[in-house]
């Protein structure tokens, strides 16, 4: 159900207060921080506690936060921005979990939020029976793409063109064919724009730097995925600027939201934005497909 769907369900219900549990992967949490801050109107980390995933304690493969009382508004807001974030886990409970135990509400889950009732969870107990993760007090490493780019280059073999690998290509490549056109549109600015010309100046003026260099590494990953053996390490040291150049977007988008607040130019941007994550999230599981090992 959509998120304001869920909310007026609440409401309904008597409920002027929800519990959130949000959960990120680590690699995500940057720029789902960046959003969370653009929707809230604040700044900080929102996700900020180190979840390690169990059975590999050494590596923060979650990042979580905001486990106390938010308002029906609040709450739908943190549907709105985390639905988008591949990856994300919201649970949805009454007012006052934290360590302790609260009614369960609603789960988002693979950017679907459903009603999820008749349960009892604290911050803790859901993460480690849901997501199999535990908070660490400990320095741990925080699993980056500096990780996956280590295990790509320890790789001695490759599993190219099974059914797995061949499926996440085609999705790979389906998200490039609908994100470069946004890019194109983000970037390119009229000739003759503006006040007295034909055509109105540009909906949102992305940074020509952040849009040359989105675009070279998403071609340098389209040429790999369609050749016949992809460079896996070509492929990974692409998605790592794509991914900083995607903080970049998020951050264009918290600075200029007085010049860019258009429905128009907040749902480009937004298109871009989700469009990253999502070339994000394919690449990272297409390498751990091609490597034979779970890596998200």
């Amino acid at each position: 159900m959509s998120s304001k769907d869920f909310v007026d369900l609440l409401e309904e219900q008597g409920y002027q207060n929800a519990g959130l549990c949000m959960f990120s992967p680590a690699i995500m949490a940057p720029i789902a921080n960046r959003l969370l801050n653009e929707a809230y109107g604040d700044s900080g980390d929102n996700l900020s506690v180190p979840m390690y995933h169990i059975g590999s304690e050494s590596e923060v493969r979650y990042l979580a936060g905001n486990y106390s009382s938010a308002s029906l508004i609040h709450t739908k807001v943190s549907i709105d921005v985390l639905e988008k974030i591949p990856g994300a886990v919201m649970l949805v409970t009454e007012a006052g979990v934290g360590a302790s135990t609260a009614q369960t509400l609603g789960l988002l889950e693979n950017g679907q939020t459903k009603r999820f009732e008749n349960r009892e969870h604290s911050f803790y107990s859901f993460a480690e029976e849901h997501l199999a993760a535990k908070q660490t007090e400990q320095e741990n490493q925080i699993f980056s793409m500096e990780n996956i780019r280590e295990k790509v280059s320890k790789a001695t073999s490759f599993q190219f063109e099974t059914p797995e690998e061949l499926d996440i290509r085609r999705e790979i490549l389906a998200t490039i064919e609908g994100l470069g056109p946004l890019i194109a549109r983000a970037v390119n600015t009229p000739a003759h724009g503006g006040i007295g010309h034909n055509q109105p100046p540009p909906e949102m003026a992305l940074l020509q730097s952040i849009g040359t260099s989105l675009t070279v590494n998403i071609n340098i990953i389209k040429t790999e995925v369609l050749s016949g053996h992809p460079d896996a390490e070509t492929v990974v040291e692409a998605i790592s600027v794509v991914k900083a150049a995607g903080e970049e977007v998020a951050d264009f988008l918290c600075r200029t939201q007085e010049q860019v607040k258009s429905i128009g130019s907040k749902a480009l941007a937004a298109a871009i934005i989700s469009g990253v994550l999502a070339l994000i999230w394919n690449t990272i599981t297409w390498v751990s497909a091609v490597l034979g090992l779970p890596i998200l």
